[in-house]
């Protein structure tokens, strides 16, 4: 995980791989313990940071059994997580999304701690972790190296989690395997089904698509100075937000995302039928013609989803925080 004051990283990218096919014969899959262990671990943590880790055990343990509630009660309400290149930009976005996967993951693994450090600089803190993870897929045991970083403040007496960065790789121990398939668990990988048909497709939009990201179809807004939600929570702290602006930013961004993804199934299944007809021998012209029209409306309710949520963002903030918001997006990288 990576937050920008600190430069500190952190990634959890799960990736396993099929074992390989044996004729017709069926196996039935092996069984294997599942929990964590933490007792034989290396750790360098230093003691002004031991309730920071505390934090991080308290939300691991809580993922691991599935109990998103108490896991969702040690993250900052701003907490940004990377994984698989993808982003959640808050706790509300995490744990409506990826949270219930990864729970689902790990609650069938069994995660043994190998080492762990640990820092504090003020009301900073961040540590980083290093796991062995073995977890079923099918018949084959995963065997996966993962590495963890956490970067925590202090917020009056508790430390709430603010960024997760997660990676992981198949262990160089597992045996190697013919074929290769993303594991379940801590992935943004595009579902298959779009790939296969839409290859044409710009990548980074197919995926904006498919995960419920703007990808510039709210530009028009930014540029009259309507402020999105999710550019807003990134600035949370520079605009003054209150908690009850932070509830309802993330409140907005969790219905925006809802109706994006719905709509971008909507374009997605108009891209693949006109991909279709424009794949056979000769295209039927008036086909291809009305299926062009369904996508380009597909698209315009896309892109209207993420335009009114502009609208309704704007008036959640102070005339003051939009004149902040506007400059804080012009600076360059913003």
């Amino acid at each position: 995980m990576k937050i920008k004051t600190l430069a500190i990283a952190l990634t959890v990218l799960l990736s396993a791989h099929e074992a390989m096919a044996h004729g017709q014969e069926k196996h039935e899959p092996a069984s294997m313990p599942s929990g964590r262990e933490t007792s034989k671990a290396e750790l360098s943590i230093a003691p002004a940071a031991a309730e920071a880790v505390a934090t991080v055990e308290r939300f691991s343990a809580a993922l691991s059994a599935g109990d998103l509630g108490k896991a969702g009660d040690e993250l900052d309400a701003t907490v940004i997580i990377l994984e698989s290149g993808g982003v959640e930009r808050s706790r509300a976005e995490y744990l409506g999304g990826h949270a219930k996967s990864d729970a689902a993951f790990l609650k069938a693994a069994m995660i043994t701690l190998k080492r762990r450090t640990a820092q504090s600089s003020g009301d900073l803190a961040w540590v980083a972790s290093e796991s062995e993870i073995h977890a079923m897929k099918g018949a084959e045991m995963l065997m996966i190296d993962s590495t963890e970083t956490m970067v925590l403040r202090k917020s009056g007496k508790a430390w709430k989690i603010v960024h997760i960065h997660w990676s992981s790789r198949r262990s160089p121990k597992a045996p190697a395997n013919p074929t290769a398939a993303l594991a379940q668990g801590h992935q943004h990988a595009p579902p298959s089904s779009a790939g296969e048909l839409l290859a044409w497709m710009d990548s980074s939009e197919r995926l904006a698509i498919e995960t419920g990201q703007g990808f510039a179809m709210a530009r028009a807004a930014e540029a009259h100075g309507l402020p999105g939600p999710k550019h807003v929570l990134e600035h949370a702290q520079a605009l003054g937000l209150d908690d009850n602006q932070v509830e309802r930013m993330n409140a907005l961004m969790g219905e925006m995302r809802e109706a994006a993804l719905r709509e971008g199934r909507a374009v997605l299944d108009g891209e693949r039928a006109l991909d279709a007809e424009l794949s056979r021998p000769m295209p039927d012209a008036a086909r291809v013609a009305d299926l062009s029209e369904a996508v380009g409306r597909a698209r315009g309710r896309l892109r209207n989803v993420h335009l009114s949520t502009h609208l309704v963002a704007a008036p959640m903030l102070t005339p003051a925080q939009r004149a902040q918001y506007v400059q804080l997006r012009a600076q360059p990288g913003a």
